[in-house]
């Protein structure tokens, strides 16, 4: 019989901290489910940081609607509008996890993504997973951005490079680095994304979609001169990356990089002059429909080896 006061039986460890980083500008009609959906999760061990960029007090906002939960933190920026980029770093200097998770205030999670999620960035460094793009104007699903498999698969940031759809992963702590730049107008998100792959050598990614895009008719993407914003946001990233590198060290990923960045510009230009002559829809229902993820560029089964088999 085991002495109850001599057991030495070792604690089971905790598992990941996962810190949810949540930006918010504008999202009294969003921000809700956005936190709903992080509360659904079945796996519990996670703390949010809200960053709010408009004065807003979403504290009370959730609160209204029976939300009061310890492990939710709001800070503010100090600002109103200061960008996406700037929130974000401010969340990523309070967080005590061991993973980052990005969680837009207008996105949501699937109830099983953080559980799924969580030992893949742990082993691998950076795990993504598909994703529904859905119109937030309808509700209407408007497509799934890759072909669903079942289980992981190796993702280069070559193919990566190629998706017109934005997408978020969950991100060890070694492999996030100094955060996000807050001079980048446009994509931000993506090279941050870059960076980290680069750090862990790809990325895997989750066969099934385990989160939601919604795509905002009201966001800057669909804004009025948003084309020439946005070649003008690219042509910034273009010109920093061939002066500072933009934080990418290899001379491949830079070329990915730039790759990447003149496709922007040329499908942007695209997209506008539709809009010129009388399409309706979306930059996601344009890029979907013109520009789908070629075959080459999806996640592979291809065996783990060297840099060069993650990068390309």
């Amino acid at each position: 019989m085991v002495d109850p006061q001599n057991d030495v039986t070792p604690s089971r460890p905790e598992p990941p901290l996962v810190s949810v980083i949540t930006p918010v500008f504008r999202g009294e009609n969003t921000l809700l489910r956005a936190v709903e959906s992080l509360l659904a999760q079945d796996y519990s061990h996670w703390e949010q940081w809200i960053v709010v960029d408009d004065g807003v007090d979403y504290q009370q906002l959730l609160a209204s609607h029976g939300i009061c939960d310890p492990r939710i933190h709001f800070i503010s920026s100090g600002e109103i509008g200061s960008g996406p980029n700037h929130t974000r770093n401010l969340a990523l200097a309070k967080a005590r996890g061991e993973l980052i998770a990005p969680l837009d205030a207008d996105d949501l999670y699937y109830p099983t993504r953080l559980s799924t999620l969580v030992p893949l960035a742990m082993e691998y460094g950076v795990a993504g997973d598909n994703v529904d793009i859905v119109d937030e104007q309808n509700g209407q699903l408007m497509a799934t951005l890759l072909p669903q498999y079942q289980g992981y698969r190796l993702w280069s940031a070559a193919g990566y490079s190629q998706t017109k759809t934005p997408l978020i992963f969950l991100f060890r702590r070694d492999c996030v680095g100094l955060g996000w730049h807050r001079d980048v107008q446009l994509g931000e998100d993506t090279l941050f994304n870059l960076r980290a792959m680069e750090r862990a050598k790809g990325c895997v990614m989750w066969g099934e979609p385990l989160h939601q895009y919604r795509v905002n008719s009201q966001s800057i993407c669909h804004s009025d001169n948003a084309a020439e914003r946005a070649d003008m946001a690219y042509q910034h990233c273009l010109d920093r990356l061939l002066s500072d590198a933009m934080g990418f060290g290899s001379e491949p990923f830079k070329r990915i990089v730039e790759t990447m960045l003149r496709d922007k510009k040329r499908v942007n230009l695209a997209y506008d002059a539709a809009l010129k002559n009388g399409f309706a829809g979306s930059y996601q229902h344009f890029s979907l429909k013109h520009y789908p993820l070629d075959k080459q560029y999806v996640p592979q089964d291809v065996p783990q080896g060297t840099e060069e088999l993650c990068i390309e």
